[in-house]
């Protein structure tokens, strides 16, 4: 059984953003807190930023009727991809949920990032293996403490003031000091295809140099992945 779960909207961008902006304020009088997750890459950064923000549930008429509870960023380096520092924003967030946790709290975790989302639902040794393994852990202490967690989408720029902010502390943190030398998986694969395709390549010039007329209408110049 799932220590959490997980809630992926199939209404347009337009419609989720106002249902979930509607769900925020049913949550005013809840013991409850929401956490935005967010990740990106800029050309001048020195690596994936990542970044979350947490809202507490208030009568403070603020952000929706929430006051700002947390902030954390991080900077994953330059060997990893978005996808991975999305899969990282919804692990930090699960991970200081299970430390806030108290009995009768509710946690809704947000990303803007299905695939991430996908990926911590469906149980696998693909690459994100081990932050589905966090997510699994902090969610369980979670609810040892009395609390429960739900992970949920929520479309990115669009009117979602927690999504924005996530958004800008995740551009904030490329700037930042990576605290990361991990290569991910799925970067590995990319150095790979790319050598592969700069061998290729070569090869079929060298071939192409020699009977140009013939070798180049037979083959095209693309590395395959099936001989």
């Amino acid at each position: 059984m799932w220590p959490y779960t997980v809630n992926i909207s199939k209404q347009p961008k337009e419609e989720a953003a106002k249902e979930h902006n509607s769900l925020i304020k049913l949550r005013q009088a809840d013991y409850y807190i929401a956490i935005y997750t967010d990740a990106s890459v800029i050309k001048r950064g020195r690596g994936v930023g990542v970044g979350y923000c947490s809202y507490y549930s208030s009568l403070c008429p603020i952000a929706l009727g929430y006051s700002k509870h947390s902030q954390n960023t991080t900077n994953l380096g330059q060997d990893q991809l978005v996808y991975n520092g999305e899969l990282e924003g919804v692990t930090m967030a699960a991970e200081y949920a299970s430390r806030v946790a108290y009995p009768g709290l509710h946690i809704d975790i947000f990303s803007d990032n299905q695939a991430g989302l996908w990926r911590l639902k469906t149980l696998s040794d693909n690459p994100g293996q081990s932050h589905q393994i966090r997510v699994r852990k902090a969610a369980k202490t979670a609810k040892h403490k009395g609390a429960t967690i739900a992970l949920n989408w929520v479309p990115g720029h669009i009117d979602v003031l927690g999504n924005e902010l996530a958004d800008l502390l995740a551009k904030s943190a490329t700037a930042n000091t990576p605290e990361s030398d991990i290569t991910s998986i799925a970067m590995l694969g990319l150095k790979i295809k790319a050598l592969d395709n700069k061998e290729w390549r070569s090869l079929y010039l060298r071939h192409t140099r020699k009977s140009p007329t013939t070798y180049s209408k037979t083959y095209s110049c693309k590395a395959q992945s099936k001989i």
